[in-house]
């Protein structure tokens, strides 16, 4: 059997682990990537377009650009002779009479309605939002990461319950050192991502101002952003973008894992926390819901509310013991029910499903007598 997994891109390295669960999971399927980003740049490069649709990102919002990617997929043959494609993202076309597509997502456009200003979001990608959603209706079966994807589709999209399933997602990092001796005690916050405004990164350094009052050696720790902060001294170390293989020390000296971002279509970096044993603090938005468990394994409060933000930091800062026992149940959630080769697992099981079913289905569209009670 061979797949074909449909990208654009390595994706912080999601798409590079999902290879990597597929070709353990199925030793025995061939595996090949098309990544469609050298595709199409070629394509629309040779037609003097690319700089005219915005470049890589820009294009992506144009109906041209997708246009195109249909005609290269469906010339390239990169599809021949694959018994199915998985596509990451849902506006990967699905050639018609080629081999059934499954897509795997973590948003689609009308998700941003959940989000404070998806509004905007919603006007920038509108010259395709119906391209997006042939697309979906066009796939044979939608998994998602986050539930709250599973509630767009069904909302938005109007796709029926048996035609998605959230399969979550894993880590791209590797699990963390041994934590660092007295870690829970240090009062040092962590937050990692590039955005520093959209990861929520303002909120936090308020919420740490307060908190100084009562905490006054409490601290904080960013990686990946380099904000330009002044008047804060030894309390904040601006780290910027650090290697991924470093990421863990940092998280194993940390107390608490603070984020509060507000537009996060899953949210590895929480998962990779929560595998480091680090008690989560953010806005409860997106998928954050479903692993950020209240009361046990974190906090998330309203977008927004910094007072609810200080105050679960102060939760958390004021008593160590609370943050090694949500940090234990952390690291058991990721360990259970967030990992890669489990994603691949539930996957793999509805793709077999619906194969099988595909094959009972007569040429009229009919199913065989055996499986009257079957479908889509």
């Amino acid at each position: 059997m061979r797949m074909v997994l449909l990208c654009r891109g390595w994706n912080s390295g999601t798409n590079q682990a999902l290879t990597d669960a597929w070709r353990r999971g199925c030793p025995d399927m061939t595996v090949d990537v098309c990544d469609v980003g050298p595709l199409t740049r070629r394509g629309l490069i040779r037609r003097g377009l690319w700089r005219a649709l915005g470049g890589d990102h820009g294009a992506l919002r144009r109906p041209g650009y997708h246009d195109l990617l249909a005609r290269v997929l469906a010339d390239s043959g990169v599809l021949e002779g694959a018994d199915f494609t998985l596509a990451f993202g849902t506006l990967m076309p699905v050639i018609q009479g080629g081999p059934p597509q499954f897509i795997y997502t973590d948003h689609t456009i009308q998700a941003n309605r959940y989000y404070p200003g998806g509004g905007s979001h919603l006007r920038q990608w509108q010259a395709v939002t119906e391209i997006e959603r042939t697309c979906i209706h066009r796939a044979r079966m939608v998994f998602t990461m986050g539930r709250h994807v599973v509630r767009s589709l069904r909302e938005h999209y109007g796709l029926s319950g048996r035609l998605v399933r959230c399969v979550g997602a894993g880590c791209n990092a590797a699990p963390p050192p041994a934590p660092a001796p007295g870690r829970y005690q240090s009062k040092r916050i962590i937050f990692v991502g590039l955005d520093w405004k959209r990861k929520g990164g303002p909120a936090l350094l308020e919420a740490l101002g307060r908190l100084r009052g009562r905490h006054p050696d409490a601290s904080l720790t960013i990686l990946g952003s380099r904000p330009h902060l002044k008047g804060w001294g030894e309390a904040v170390r601006v780290l910027g973008p650090v290697p991924s293989e470093q990421v863990g020390r940092h998280l194993a000296e940390a107390a608490v894992f603070c984020m509060p971002s507000y537009r996060e279509p899953f949210g590895i970096a929480y998962l990779e926390a929560m595998q480091a044993a680090l008690p989560v603090v953010a806005w409860r938005l997106g998928a954050t819901p479903d692993f950020v468990l209240d009361e046990r394994t974190g906090y998330t409060v309203p977008a927004g509310d910094v007072d609810a933000l200080t105050d679960r930091l102060d939760r958390l800062l004021a008593d160590p013991g609370i943050c090694e026992r949500m940090g234990r149940r952390g690291r058991a959630l990721v360990q259970r029910a967030y990992t890669w080769p489990r994603t691949h697992a539930l996957m793999w099981r509805s793709i077999q499903g619906a194969l099988a079913a595909d094959l009972l289905v007569k040429p009229s569209g009919r199913r065989t007598e055996n499986n009257s009670e079957g479908g889509r």
